[in-house]
């Protein structure tokens, strides 16, 4: 519930989200799926940084976005609560998505692979650490 509320928070409106809109959701792997569509128990963590940049009233918009300790990178959300979706290096369409309270499923989808777009896929436990 503690993700929802917090996430709620950044649909505010720019002014009144700009200060402590950021969250930090630190997110473990449990399961790992690869292109071919084969599953299995996993080991991994990811912290991803948010912070609005530019939404509307319903948290669709632009958003900061850091995946670790890397650069902020800019993602785009449909809604305060995701997906966020963002190009990493130029060549791997990410994708985050809560899929309940405490948890999310991260879609890394290369674009280097010519017609095709293979996708390694997380499914994760998370929690609102800042």
């Amino acid at each position: 519930m503690r993700l929802f509320l917090t996430l709620a928070a950044l649909a505010l409106p720019l002014p009144a989200a700009a200060e402590g809109a950021r969250i930090v959701l630190d997110c473990t792997t449990q399961t790992r799926c690869d292109p071919q569509g084969g599953c299995a128990s996993a080991t991994g963590s990811a912290r991803f940084t948010l912070a609005p940049v530019t939404t509307d009233a319903g948290g669709a918009g632009s958003y900061s976005l850091s995946l670790g300790d890397g650069a902020a990178l800019e993602a785009k959300a449909p809604s305060r609560t995701g997906p966020w979706v963002w190009l990493q290096g130029g060549e791997v369409l990410m994708t985050l998505a809560l899929s309940g309270e405490t948890s999310a499923v991260w879609i890394r989808q290369s674009l280097a692979g010519g017609g095709s777009a293979p996708a390694t896929i997380d499914l994760m436990t998370c929690e609102v650490t800042a």
